[in-house]
């Protein structure tokens, strides 16, 4: 059983989370943090790490600012 699922089962059975990051080892702000992620999402599994960041400004954009700034007298 993963560390999480661990701590969530002994908040559910009625421990405090200080009493449960003490049992574990862990931060109490890390229990609490795996509660609120429960709540929020139903699963304290840990979300997707990197992948891919959209551009903020396609290539569109910087074709047409590129071309008015040719054009504009110097």
């Amino acid at each position: 059983m993963d560390l999480r699922e661990r701590a969530l089962a002994r908040l559910e059975e009625g421990e405090t989370s200080r009493e449960v990051a003490a049992a574990l080892r862990v931060a109490v702000s890390s229990v609490i943090k795996w509660a609120a992620r429960k709540r929020r999402l139903g699963s304290a599994a840990p979300g997707k790490m990197g992948g891919h960041r959209p551009y903020l400004i396609d290539g569109s954009i910087v074709l047409s600012s590129w071309a008015r700034s040719s054009e504009m007298p110097t």
